[in-house]
């Protein structure tokens, strides 16, 4: 009966232990359902980094590009400019070029011209500058002589058997050559005189030599169609006195054309001298304007001289010739002791221009001109 007993308590123990066990194994699926989803939400998180990763990097990489892209753009401008720059250097050297290839031919045709003038002088021509020259000898030795005194004692007497001027061509050079070429160039001459002997005297002597050799050989005259007109000094010594405030040994007029400018040479030596500088080539050839109320150099050495006044485009630049030949075929050549000026002058605002010149007294005109100076 115990036993039996002691069975039944056992199957009911067993009984009652089965569906707990029975229970724990229905919780365990359970249990293994939490960590798959915190690995799916850590899955999902970490794609999201990876995506808003790959975003980053591809907004740097696309700044990167535009950096990049700027770079380049600045590159290239620069290089445009160093290009345009390059251009512009070229194309002003190439204009340098044409300009010295302009002047060189000019100075070839004056050489020229000279060169076949002097192959051509008559044995009269020759003998006229060997009395010129000879009338001229006592002021030529002063000349040589105050040069030579103001040379250094120290300085080697080899240099001086090769002075730099002596590098152009002799023929360059002969007052005879240069006046030929220039009256040929001055074309055409209406009315050519002769210089009395004490005006050759007065040239000879008041001129540094260089160029009282050119104008004795040149003449007096009136050049270039009426517009040049070439006289002793005597003639304009006193108009250009009045308008430099008064009279000096160093300063000789030998020129004045249609418009009223007087052409002068300079003698600096005295200057040269005081400042303690070599008085050789101590000159030039300055221009008055009474029109424009100024003084400007033309040229330094007789060659320069002729040189400006054989090329038609220097004479209209400097000169004002182009406006000369406008108005003459309007007014005529102006007459002895005439000009042409400008009409209202151009001190009291009147025009630069063709139409606005009339045929004036030239005495009388420059005499205005310059009290308008005051």
């Amino acid at each position: 009966m115990s036993d039996n007993s002691a069975k039944t308590t056992k199957a009911k123990k067993t009984a009652k232990e089965t569906p707990a066990s029975t229970a724990e194994g229905a919780s365990a699926p359970a249990a293994s359902s939490e960590p798959a989803a915190k690995k799916a939400t850590k899955k999902k998180a970490t794609k999201k980094a990876t995506k808003k990763k790959a975003t980053a990097k591809k907004a740097t990489k696309k700044k990167a590009a535009k950096k990049t892209g700027a770079k380049k753009a600045a590159k290239k401008a620069s290089a445009k400019k160093t290009a345009e720059t390059a251009s512009a250097k070229k194309s002003a050297k190439k204009t340098g070029a044409k300009k010295a290839t302009k002047k060189a031919t000019t100075k070839k045709t004056a050489k020229k011209a000279a060169k076949k003038a002097s192959a051509a002088e008559s044995p009269a021509a020759k003998r006229s500058v060997a009395k010129t020259r000879s009338t001229s000898a006592t002021s030529a030795k002063r000349t040589s002589a105050k040069r030579t005194s103001a040379k250094r004692p120290s300085a080697p007497r080899t240099r001086a058997k090769a002075p730099a001027r002596e590098s152009a061509p002799r023929s360059a050079l002969n007052p005879l050559a240069l006046a030929a070429a220039l009256r040929e160039a001055l074309a055409p001459a209406t009315l050519r005189v002769e210089h009395s002997p004490g005006e050759r005297t007065s040239i000879a002597a008041r001129m540094p030599a260089p160029f009282a050799e050119l104008l004795l050989a040149l003449g007096p005259g009136t050049f270039a169609g009426g517009f040049l007109r070439l006289s002793a000094p005597e003639a304009l010594d006193e108009t250009l006195s009045a308008w430099l405030g008064g009279s000096s040994p160093s300063r000789v007029p030998f020129a004045i054309t249609a418009l009223g400018d007087i052409l002068y040479v300079r003698d600096l030596s005295e200057r040269a001298r005081t400042l303690g500088l070599s008085t050789e080539g101590a000159y030039d050839v300055s221009l008055l304007s009474p029109r424009w109320q100024r003084i400007s150099v033309l040229a330094f050495t007789p060659m320069e001289l002729v040189e400006l006044l054989s090329d038609p485009h220097a004479r209209e630049e400097r000169l004002g010739e182009g406006l000369y030949r406008e108005a003459k075929g309007r007014l005529g050549e102006p007459a002895q002791g005439e000009l042409f000026g400008f009409v209202p002058a151009l001190a009291l605002g009147g025009g630069e221009e063709a139409a606005a010149l009339q045929r004036v007294r030239l005495a009388e005109h420059l005499d205005f001109l310059r009290q308008l100076v005051g």
